[in-house]
């Protein structure tokens, strides 16, 4: 049998139907949205509110991808702990993909160096990675055989929205990326839905932030 030659990403897309992708996008603009209206309701001082703000953007983002696992059948996140149990995280699984989530500081930089998703990344192995590709011969794929892709997102200046959100696939090493997705290029109608929606929810909301603000404002003005 002829050998077949298969990139990551229409091996994902095999995988993972047009509809889970989407909800991705949807999932981490959920998470930068609802973190920062979190943190302004607390009404937290710059530091704290600096130190807290990718924290809870995590948080939210992978509680979320869980919730993705109860609404869509097929889909299936779990909470997973690393080797030494001081870090939680979500796994999904979809089909013959397993995702994780990180953040990240720019377009093609890997994640900071983790054991839990060298172990994911080591899956690739499975593969026979050739030419940044996975050269695969259909017929000694083994059965429990998975793409770990990682969802890979940059906040823009402001933090307010995410600049990218990537499916980065990682070679069997962790050290560098076989393929990538360009979610937010590939589903820009979900970017405007998202942005729409949420500045639609934010003129019909005074968070304790912008009354802070103005207060800040009015002093201001009468120095």
């Amino acid at each position: 049998m002829d050998n077949k030659f298969i990139y990551p990403s229409p091996f994902f897309d095999d995988n993972v139907a047009i509809e889970i992708q989407q909800e991705i996008v949807r999932i981490v603009f959920r998470g930068y949205f609802d973190a920062d209206k979190e943190l302004d309701d607390a009404d937290y001082d710059a530091p704290e509110y600096a130190y807290l703000r990718p924290n809870v953007r995590l948080a939210r983002i992978n509680y979320y991808l869980r919730q993705l696992g109860v609404r869509i059948p097929g889909c299936k996140a779990t909470v997973e702990t690393n080797e030494i149990n001081n870090y939680t995280f979500t796994l999904l699984r979809v089909g013959n993909a397993v995702l994780t989530v990180s953040k990240v500081e720019g377009q093609g930089i890997l994640p900071r160096t983790a054991k839990f998703r060298n172990i994911y990344a080591g899956q690739q192995s499975k593969f026979d990675i050739e030419n940044d590709a996975l050269a695969i011969q259909d017929y000694i794929i083994p059965p429990d055989a998975m793409l770990y892709g990682i969802i890979l997102h940059c906040p823009v200046k402001d933090g307010k929205i995410p600049a990218f959100i990537n499916i980065g696939f990682p070679n069997e090493h962790c050290t560098s990326f076989v393929g990538s997705i360009p979610l937010m290029k590939r589903y820009p109608e979900i970017q405007e839905e998202m942005t729409v929606e949420h500045e639609q929810i934010a003129d019909k909301v005074t968070t304790p932030l912008k009354i802070k603000e103005r207060k800040a404002n009015h002093q201001a003005r009468l120095l």
